[in-house]
């Protein structure tokens, strides 16, 4: 009788085990790494990487750009706002913090985005800029080739 009990605990943990070590392998480990410039309202793509790792989770902020990910079938598949020359500073001097918001006019910055299977392409709207109040498109990448195999060229 022990034996079976411990034949049916061992199954069960070969299950456990089979289970959690497949749901592990297929989460995603990389991300789309943008390298992008802003100058004077304009974005352009420096580069685009295939990274190993886990995408941090965006909280997502009412500022004045939104980036989408567009999938294979025209749906936005991930979302996040950001503002690409909003830098924040403090420094500390004879025990006072001091700083506060600047406003860029050209910098290069960085966005994180999630390797999603039918990622197509990335966009960045300005929020609330375009006619009658839209969202105005500013910037447009291809992303589907990013660490591309050879059935995901186009």
């Amino acid at each position: 009788m022990d034996k079976k009990i411990y034949f049916i605990f061992g199954i069960i943990f070969l299950i456990l085990l089979i289970i959690i070590i497949s749901a592990d392998s297929n989460l995603k480990k990389e991300y789309i790494f943008l390298e992008i410039s802003y100058k004077n309202g304009n974005f352009s793509l420096i580069n685009k990487t295939l990274e190993k790792g886990y995408y941090p989770k965006a909280i997502i902020e009412n500022y004045e750009y939104k980036v989408n990910v567009i999938s294979d079938n025209r749906k936005v598949i991930y979302s996040t706002s950001f503002d690409p020359v909003l830098l924040f500073t403090d420094s500390f001097s004879n025990e006072i913090i001091e700083g506060g918001a600047m406003r860029l006019s050209e910098t290069e910055f960085y966005i994180i985005l999630p390797n999603l299977r039918t990622a197509e392409k990335t966009e960045i709207l300005r929020i609330g800029t375009g006619q009658n109040g839209e969202n105005e498109k500013v910037f447009e990448a291809e992303i589907y080739d990013v660490g591309a195999e050879s059935c995901r060229i186009k």
